[in-house]
């Protein structure tokens, strides 16, 4: 994990959060989920 390149690791965080945000968003749509909720969702997995 430490030897990926950091354009490599930036271009995959970019494209992961940018799908994590669409899911959020459609699942909040979808369950009317609350925004604590879907902070919480965001960060589980980041502070891990």
């Amino acid at each position: 994990m430490e030897k990926i390149p950091m354009i490599v690791f930036t271009i995959v965080m970019n494209v992961g959060i940018k799908y994590a945000i669409i899911a959020l968003i459609s699942a909040n749509i979808a369950m009317k989920t609350s925004v604590m909720d879907a902070i919480m969702i965001i960060k589980k997995p980041v502070n891990k």
